[in-house]
């Protein structure tokens, strides 16, 4: 099982994606939370963007969020340090993600 610094560390890989101007343009529009669920070290984080700029990021949850995103902390490690495809992971059963078909594919081919 990884750390929860590792996950905070793998965490801030995905809002450092957030400088890139291609991927705020990509999101521009995207006004929603992520919320991230770590069952194995019991954490939860929510990452709120709006407007392809993130706004909120914090241990918690939130009551609504737009996307919910469950998985082990070494499958999120592994998917961040490229050691396991989102999509292969996915098809294992190793991510449970819940919401909008295109606010998942947005995130898949931007942040995965």
């Amino acid at each position: 099982m990884a750390t929860k610094e590792a996950v905070i560390t793998g965490l801030d890989k995905v809002r450092a994606k957030f400088e890139d101007r291609g991927v705020q343009t990509a999101f521009q529009g995207f006004n929603k939370s992520a919320q991230f669920l770590f069952p194995d070290l019991k954490v939860a984080y929510v990452m709120t963007v709006t407007w392809g700029v993130i706004t909120d990021f914090r241990e918690g949850t939130v009551k609504t969020p737009g996307i919910i995103l469950s998985m082990d902390s070494e499958t999120f490690l592994g998917i961040q340090n490229k050691e396991l495809a989102g999509v292969t992971a996915l098809g294992q059963g190793k991510i449970t993600i819940m919401g909008h078909v295109g606010d998942l594919l947005l995130l898949e081919k931007h942040l995965i």
